[in-house]
């Protein structure tokens, strides 16, 4: 049948013309027209999101009927994704460092943070995207991967690449952790290379490793919580060698 595509076409006379359909050729499912200039789209079938150069975000239904009036932002959007279906969940970064969730079914604004705190010099939002719960991942070229914490209603680191010397690094790159939104982010971790890790991994003594590998499982776990992950993706962590008091 073709993949579907959202896609946006300006023309001479200063509108955008905005499309819903398949690659096959087939006619647009439906279509509307935009006096502002958009920069961002995404879609995932059951709703589309379009950014547009003015701040402004417009939703579609699957139909192609606006869902809200223009949705003003603080600031240009840099980062637009739409959660995976049936999710109606949409998430944006805008440029001044906000970041937003919004529900479309219930037409509903679940997160409103900034992501400035997690800035550093030299280090960028590589990847956003939604989990199937809902929750914004925040990925940097770093290796760093945050989301948002329902409870502590702040962002949390969930995976970095501290933990080079632990021995269940592997989890990153087997799989261990297995195919949830923990092991996509995981998987970003382990990416960047650190050649400052080489030198201080063989500085280390065995129970200064077992520490860090102690301090990695717990991570991943607290992560796994984070994220919403199932019982199945926790269940494949290895337990720690030892415990300690808490």
């Amino acid at each position: 049948e073709g993949a579907l595509v959202l896609s946006a076409l300006r023309n001479a006379a200063g509108w955008t013309a905005v499309s819903h359909g398949r690659d096959n050729g087939a006619p647009a499912l439906w279509s509307d027209m935009l006096l502002d200039t958009v920069e961002a789209v995404a879609g995932n079938g059951r709703v589309s999101a379009v950014a547009c150069t003015e701040s402004t975000v417009y939703f579609y239904s699957e139909a192609g009927r606006r869902i809200l009036p223009a949705l003003l932002l603080p600031a240009r959007v840099a980062f637009l994704e739409v959660g995976p279906a049936p999710s109606q969940s949409v998430v944006a970064v805008t440029c001044d460092a906000s970041l937003f969730v919004w529900d479309l079914a219930t037409s509903r604004e679940v997160v409103a943070t900034s992501v400035a705190p997690l800035l550093r010099a030299g280090d960028a939002i590589s990847l956003v995207w939604l989990t199937p719960q809902g929750l914004p991942v925040v990925a940097f070229k770093s290796g760093h991967c945050y989301s948002f914490h329902e409870g502590m209603k702040r962002m949390v680191r969930v995976t970095d690449d501290h933990f080079r010397p632990s021995k269940f690094a592997a989890v990153g790159a087997g799989g261990a952790a297995g195919r949830g939104q923990l092991q996509r982010a995981v998987e970003i971790a382990a990416r960047p290379e650190q050649p400052r890790a080489i030198s201080g991994m063989m500085a280390l003594e065995a129970p200064q490793v077992d520490d860090i590998s102690r301090s990695h499982l717990e991570t991943l776990l607290n992560g796994a919580m984070a994220l919403q992950e199932g019982p199945e993706t926790r269940d494949r962590l290895p337990p720690p060698r030892r415990g300690r008091g808490g």
